[in-house]
């Protein structure tokens, strides 16, 4: 599956649970902001496991939208249902009403755009007024600290805290920012030291170092955010 190399695959045996955790975990807690009867929009949806999340969280219409027609098709067939839903559609032009959503949930998307703004514009256009923007992103002095361009090849862009809340902020009140994943020091070092790919990969297959990466992926805090492998902002659309 050329396509959804990038995206999760749950079960799939090349996607470890090291990779995979932080993305589940990431939908878990955005459940607790979906309240009974919204709409929500589900933008870079993947593989659609997400939106199978905020469903089970009361939604009364979820649609999960990606630019990959496999990807799309993927999560048509594995999760689809009669309250949720997959299209195929560009972030830039999303091809949705306005106001048409309560809430958008876009979870390790926004590095994928190359025009910010303009993606930031469309999900303000789509949602409701007041409506919740929930966006997550990695922390780029994490997954790219040695360049100024992002390690991750799918990556057009990375964020540092600041940077990304003031990107934000030009198109939403952020009202909470969260960190996700607390680093500690052993971490830090392992994600910094640079090895060859293959060692890297033949080091993160080994089930001890998976589930030591694994642990803290259910761990959102306010305090330390620059010190967390992802950002998790709570955001809404300005009057």
């Amino acid at each position: 599956m050329p396509e959804i190399q990038e995206r999760i695959v749950l079960g799939d045996p090349s996607t470890p649970s090291y990779r995979s955790e932080p993305h589940v975990a990431r939908y878990r807690y955005s459940k607790k902001w979906i309240a009974d009867g919204m709409t929500v929009l589900d933008m870079g949806c993947g593989t659609g496991y997400g939106a199978q999340n905020l469903e089970e969280a009361g939604a009364h219409r979820v649609l999960g939208v990606d630019y990959s027609r496999e990807a799309a098709g993927y999560a048509r067939a594995h999760f689809g249902g009669a309250a949720t839903h997959f299209a195929v559609g560009h972030a830039s032009h999303v091809p949705l009403a306005a106001e048409a959503f309560d809430a958008i949930i876009c979870m390790e998307a926004i590095e994928h755009f190359p025009d910010i703004d303009l993606f930031l514009g469309e999900m303000s256009r789509t949602l409701k007024p007041g409506g919740l923007f929930l966006v997550s992103t990695p922390n780029k002095l994490f997954h790219s600290p040695h360049t100024d361009e992002p390690d991750n090849p799918f990556h057009v862009i990375e964020f540092t805290l600041a940077g990304f809340h003031e990107q934000l902020e030009r198109h939403f009140t952020v009202e909470r920012m969260l960190g996700q994943q607390p680093q500690d020091t052993a971490r830090t070092v392992a994600q910094r030291v640079t090895v060859p790919s293959w060692l890297k990969r033949i080091l993160l297959s080994v089930p001890a170092v998976q589930s030591y990466f694994r642990s803290g992926a259910d761990s959102f805090v306010e305090d330390g955010v620059e010190g967390c492998r992802f950002f998790y902002a709570v955001c809404r659309k300005r009057a």
